[in-house]
């Protein structure tokens, strides 16, 4: 998991180790959906979630990982609008941005793959850059320095 996230930040984030907290947040265990789909972690920037981790509370071992990403850039390619029906990929609606598509996946290695994605990249890269423009992260209060550091040390 600490490799999903790490490669994640690194990828999607222009200089995480100085952005972080100002613009984009890693929180441990949010309280989101903690009745029935309880986060492990979220990584946000600004208002909106762009990636994380939750279970069913029936069935913790089964793990829901979902990566937001811009959808006119992930859907760019012919390959790629391909590649995201194997990645479960559906319009998400948020008000504080349109245009953004999620993918899921059942797995940490799925999650990883699709980081190995150059388009894939690119459109969550887009969409982290067009929040970050919307102004400083506003749950800043979750962050969790201690967690960033672990993942960007693997």
């Amino acid at each position: 998991m600490a490799r999903l996230i790490g490669a994640y930040l690194r990828l999607t984030m222009p200089v995480p180790e100085q952005t972080e907290r100002d613009f984009w947040t890693l929180t441990a265990l949010p309280g989101t959906n903690s009745a029935s789909f309880p986060r492990l972690f979220t990584v946000s920037v600004h208002s909106l979630e762009t990636l994380f981790v939750c279970h069913d509370r029936r069935r913790p071992q089964d793990l829901h990982i979902r990566l937001n990403v811009d959808e006119a850039a992930a859907r760019s390619q012919l390959r790629t609008r391909l590649r995201l029906r194997a990645m479960g990929a559906a319009r998400a609606h948020y008000r504080v941005r349109p245009g953004v598509l999620a993918l899921r996946f059942g797995s940490v290695d799925a999650a990883y793959d699709a980081l190995t994605r150059p388009r894939i990249v690119k459109a969550a890269r887009r969409l982290n850059l067009d929040l970050m423009r919307k102004g400083p992260a506003l749950n800043w209060k979750t962050h969790c320095p201690d967690l960033v550091r672990h993942v960007l040390s693997d």
